[in-house]
């Protein structure tokens, strides 16, 4: 945690709408013989491959409008608003931004690079793998917004808030966060440089104590086992060591395989596609279940060739404990395994208390 008073106000001006009338023709068309396209409302068309430079827009509202393989670099927007637009891989690049409002947009891949953005505001829109690096910022907020694999890289931000974003895995290095709220984000796996956040509001309270906790319980538990084991003397500990080793095998692949499943799932959940995620857990836990059952038949019936790879010369009493082990833990991997998938799959989406109250 850092500064909790380093936030400061971000006051983002609304676009100033003056009188506007729906366009009757596309953008296109107007775009061939104007440099300024203003005080016009595009409504429910579609706009594909435009490719324009330097061009203005001003007092302009896109409402429900879909852009494909465009391109409108270097150019200027002023008091413009997008309602539920498709501006997915559209590039914006080197571009100017005042009193511009994205309201619920789709910005998949949008190019929004080494722009310079006055009162901007982001509100609801899925922006995953959006390319903002480079950007100047000044008075820009984003709320509710995914940015999963967003590039911020080498951005300069002042009075720039993020509102309940989900930040997962984007780039923010070289990108210093000083004034910047990010309490109410979900910022896992994001590359930043440990400088950057100087000055920073960053909370992981939420999520930290939860998963933090659940470590704590499993950590105490071996210390417990542990303990009770050095009493029985030095067969039980030379039998319990090497028997989890063994079992440490089957955890390595446990835990590959939830690693795999938490990358599934976060990204999914950031381009909202549950039934893929419901799908894909399913069809996980299915796959460590076989996987599982195999390798505790695998360690039940070799263990007399596997645990002596761990102890020299193992007496029978070692042997004896290291079975006693092995036959306790192994039953328990169907359930060990349905845990680790849905466990995982719920913290994935932002959800730490449930596996908490489970623990």
């Amino acid at each position: 945690m850092i500064k909790r008073n380093a936030a400061k106000p971000v006051r983002v001006a609304p676009p100033m709408m003056e009188e506007q009338e729906v366009s009757t023709s596309t953008l296109q068309e107007l775009l061939e013989k104007e440099e300024t396209v203003s005080n016009l409302i595009f409504s429910k068309g579609r706009e594909e491959g435009i490719s324009k430079s330097y061009k203005s827009f001003k007092n302009c509202t896109f409402r429900n409008q879909t852009f494909s393989e465009c391109k409108f670099r270097s150019s200027q927007l002023a008091d413009i608003r997008f309602e539920n637009c498709d501006l997915s891989n559209i590039s914006f690049a080197e571009s100017s931004l005042y009193r511009v409002e994205f309201i619920a947009c789709k910005l998949l891949g949008t190019n929004l690079s080494e722009t310079t953005m006055n009162h901007v505001l982001l509100h609801d829109c899925n922006a995953s793998y959006i390319n903002l690096a480079m950007s100047k910022m000044n008075q820009v907020r984003f709320s509710h917004c995914h940015f999963r694999n967003g590039s911020f890289n080498d951005c300069r931000f002042s009075s720039v808030a993020f509102d309940s974003c989900d930040l997962v895995e984007a780039d923010f290095s070289h990108a210093p966060l000083r004034g910047i709220d990010l309490r109410t984000s979900r910022i896992g796996g994001i590359t930043l440089n440990i400088s950057d956040l100087k000055g920073a509001a960053v909370l992981h309270l939420k999520t930290g104590f939860p998963m933090g906790f659940q470590m704590s319980v499993m950590c105490i538990g071996q210390l417990a086992m542990q303990a009770a084991v050095n009493r029985i003397g030095t067969s039980a500990i030379a039998g319990y060591t090497a028997a989890n080793k063994v079992d440490q095998l089957s955890v390595l692949v446990d835990n590959a395989v939830g690693i795999g499943i938490a990358n599934y799932v976060a990204q999914n959940y950031g381009a909202g596609k549950m039934d893929r995620i419901k799908k894909g857990v399913w069809h996980c836990f299915l796959m460590l279940t076989a996987m599982n059952f195999a390798m505790g038949a695998l360690l039940l019936l070799g263990q007399s060739f596997v645990v002596p790879m761990f102890v020299t010369n193992p007496t029978a009493e070692i042997m004896q404990y290291s079975k006693d082990y092995l036959f306790t833990v192994v039953p328990f991997y169907f359930f060990l395994g349905a845990l680790l998938v849905y466990r995982t799959a719920i913290q994935s989406v932002g959800n730490t208390w449930a596996p908490f109250a489970a623990c």
